[in-house]
């Protein structure tokens, strides 16, 4: 029992910050329903899905090995998640602007200046995004509690602030404007990444002493982890470049707004729950059970306000569509939470369970990819495509959890 307020110190900074953080995205969602038009939103959803694909690409799950393997120093850890992932990073660049041109060309007259402004801006985000996602898991390895609650929650207040006073403050609204607040947002989450050492990381591990390595780790190796990133990018961006792509701007900006509020969920249950877990293996804690009925709450309210919202008439009346998005999306979304609860479990299990996991999820992203592109081929329509997708990913998220959840833990 002496070890639950260390981890409590560390969990309820990142519940908080995280919580303001989906407070930020709540509010960047109204945003964009009273401000932009569902066109300016689909535009900057594959903007935005490029820049991550691109980011998380050059990461290479960087992140997530800083925050398991504790017994390296975070100094050391960062230049060398900056070395490598800046050259994936560049690598990356024609694919990247390939990317964009497929989800957004179809759709406009005219684009060459404005897709010249899409990969600019794309580029600036993927690159401050990336360090973003390093500064959040620099902050919990600290351990400093103002840091990992600021970490997660002033970056999407700043792109929310941004966003709507750019808008209220122009006579049209467009998708650049949201590019340079989300830029914005991620450059204040960079911060942390050169920030000085302080706080729960071990000081022999903080100096560079040789040290006996973690008993748990992450474990895998760099080629299945460079594949499993891979994949969690393809299907993310297919859906993205795809749903545009097939179904225009408008569709996109339903679907995409719809995971931007919902998706949070899965997402708040990764950060403030698994990430802490591992970074602190050692200390006791709740049960599992707590955070999955949290975040089915947390689903299920969401979707009745973002119901109430359109049939009540609080949103313009092009976003009526949205409404057949959203709970779809939110049983996969659901799904997902779940997974997320249970996703430490392989990385604390004896043996090659943290491998096994990385290549359940490659096969689950394989048959993904495959429902993504035939069905339309079979003259699908986009609702019942929506329909298949999300139940086929929540099934077999449902399956992963399962085989997560009978995993033995050591001790």
């Amino acid at each position: 029992m002496k070890h639950t307020p260390r981890l409590s110190r560390a969990a309820l900074p990142a519940i908080v910050g995280s919580g303001l953080g989906l407070a930020a995205q709540g509010l960047m969602a109204l945003l964009l329903l009273k401000l932009y038009s569902p066109e300016a939103v689909g535009e900057f959803s594959v903007a935005a899905q490029v820049a991550f694909a691109w980011a998380t690409l050059a990461l290479a799950q960087s992140p997530f090995s800083l925050i398991a393997n504790v017994q390296i120093p975070v100094q050391k850890a960062i230049s060398t998640a900056l070395h490598w992932s800046i050259r994936r990073w560049l690598l990356m660049l024609p694919l990247a602007i390939l990317m964009l041109i497929w989800g957004v060309w179809p759709n406009r007259s005219g684009t060459g200046v404005m897709l010249l402004f899409l990969a600019l801006g794309t580029t600036c985000m993927s690159l401050l995004q990336a360090g973003w996602f390093l500064g959040q898991s620099v902050a919990l390895r600290q351990g400093e509690a103002w840091a990992i609650m600021a970490v997660r929650m002033l970056p999407p207040m700043a792109a929310a602030g941004l966003a709507g006073g750019l808008a209220l403050f122009s006579d049209h609204a467009v998708s650049m404007m949201l590019i340079v607040a989300a830029s914005v947002g991620f450059g204040l989450g960079c911060y942390w990444i050169a920030a000085p050492p302080h706080g729960h990381e071990d000081p022999s591990v903080r100096a560079g002493t040789e040290v006996q390595p973690a008993p748990h780790a992450d474990r895998r190796g760099e080629s299945l982890k460079w594949v499993h990133t891979m994949s969690d990018v393809a299907v993310s961006t297919a859906i993205a470049v795809q749903w545009a792509g097939l179904y225009g701007a408008e569709a996109a900006g339903f679907l995409f707004l719809a995971l931007r509020v919902l998706g949070f969920v899965p997402a708040l249950v990764s950060t403030a729950w698994c990430q802490v877990v591992l970074s602190r293996p050692e200390m006791q804690r709740p049960r599992t059970g707590l955070v999955v009925a949290c975040a089915t709450a947390g689903l299920a309210a969401l979707v009745l306000l973002a119901q109430a919202a359109v049939s009540l008439g609080w949103l313009d009346s092009n976003w009526v569509g949205l409404q057949d998005y959203l709970w779809p999306v939110a049983g996969w979304q659901w799904a997902a939470s779940i997974m997320a609860a249970v996703s430490f479990r392989p990385f604390l299990a004896p043996g090659s369970s943290a491998s096994m996991f990385s290549k359940l999820c490659i096969a689950t992203n394989a048959i993904q990819l495959m429902l993504l592109v035939l069905p339309p081929l079979l003259g699908m329509a986009p609702l019942e495509h929506l329909y298949l997708f999300a139940g086929a990913s929540s099934v077999m998220l449902i399956a992963q959890c399962w085989w997560a959840r009978s995993l033995p833990l050591s001790s």
